[in-house]
């Protein structure tokens, strides 16, 4: 997703349907420096940092992530962040 506000609303709209307690997994491509571009196709792009994504997902716990080398579907080398997280289980009454 190119824009942050985007992301954020897809971030909200995931803890809005995720159950208390439940895991999600996120694979996004990163980069070192954030970076927007437009793809072959046109399309608008943007390349987060590891951290940007981190941040993204700091209301969830038991985050485990790692960046890894991967390849674009133009078959271009890059890095791929993924994350696994989970959605807090609710407080006890």
């Amino acid at each position: 997703m190119p824009s942050e506000m985007a992301q954020k609303a897809a971030i909200l709209e995931l803890k809005r349907v995720l159950k208390p307690g439940g895991l999600f997994h996120l694979s996004e491509f990163c980069a070192p420096m954030a970076k927007r571009f437009t793809s072959g196709l046109g399309t608008p792009m943007c390349y987060h940092t590891p951290m940007q994504l981190q941040e993204l997902l700091e209301d969830f716990v038991d985050l485990k992530d790692e960046v890894t080398a991967c390849r674009t579907l133009a078959g271009d080398t890059a890095q791929c962040y993924r994350a696994f997280a989970r959605k807090p289980p609710k407080a006890l009454a």
